[in-house]
């Protein structure tokens, strides 16, 4: 390993920059009072219950 070699460090902060950038997508977050994606954080702030179906087969319960 050259870790004398500066061109080594400078492509490990951008591949360690890299792989945070990834894993910050892919993880869940803490923040659970808002979309972090939106502006103003109010489109995931109303979570609403799932609907609950029943499964039919040519319009006859199962």
């Amino acid at each position: 390993m050259p870790f004398d070699d500066w061109q080594f460090w400078i492509v490990t902060i951008i591949g360690l920059v890299g792989l945070w950038k990834i894993l910050r997508t892919v993880l869940p977050s803490k923040n659970k009072t808002g979309c972090s994606h939106c502006a103003s954080g109010s489109a995931a702030a109303t979570k609403k219950r799932p609907t609950k179906v029943s499964l039919t087969v040519d319009n006859k319960r199962v």
